[in-house]
């Protein structure tokens, strides 16, 4: 069994595309996940899978939530040793005082192409700073997330990718919470 980390863009918030995590935890198993867990309101689900195949994954996830909840929500999937390299690869360990609640890490469903990493140069960081690798962009906000030129619904517009983004508390909870389902 493989253990996975799934996240979802755009459900319970501001009151939209409503889920209730039991349900959503009853769509996971449906399609053959164990063990499933979901971590705060905002679809972030950890589980296993006999399956490897990330995007079918995904895709049947999504095709659960169309069909239960009468709305599309774009699903990632990523293994739990990915997830831990994010970790292991985090740029801003080097600064003192940092606050989780203000360092985003985004998450691409494909590594960012040579025209999408143009587009985030492009944007005036002001304060923030941003690293990429492959397709996950480290963001530390200093001055808060809602005021960064790399908020969320900014930079959608701006690289025209899909994405959702995790604060760091967020990202080490998740792979607590699958590496502890993964020991068994």
């Amino acid at each position: 069994m493989n253990t996975y980390i799934t996240l979802l863009r755009g459900i319970n918030v501001g009151g939209n595309k409503k889920i209730k995590m039991e349900d959503l935890r009853n769509y996971c198993e449906s399609i053959g996940a164990t063990e499933v867990s979901t971590y705060i309101q905002s679809g972030n689900i950890v589980f296993r899978h006999p399956d490897t195949d990330l995007q079918g994954i995904a895709q049947s996830i999504g095709i659960e939530i169309e069909k239960r909840s009468g709305f599309t929500a774009w699903v990632v999937v990523f293994p739990l040793d990915y997830w831990q390299k994010v970790i292991a690869e985090f740029p801003f360990s080097h600064i003192n005082d940092l606050n989780p609640s203000r360092t985003l890490v985004v998450f691409y469903e494909h590594p960012l192409s040579t025209e999408h990493l143009q587009a985030i140069d492009a944007i005036d960081l002001k304060n923030d700073l941003s690293v990429v690798k492959e397709k996950t962009q480290y963001i530390y906000c200093p001055d808060g997330i809602s005021n960064s030129p790399l908020a969320d619904a900014t930079l959608q517009k701006k690289i025209k990718i899909e994405n959702t983004s995790r604060n760091w508390r967020t990202v080490l909870k998740l792979e607590e919470m699958a590496s502890q389902i993964s020991l068994g």
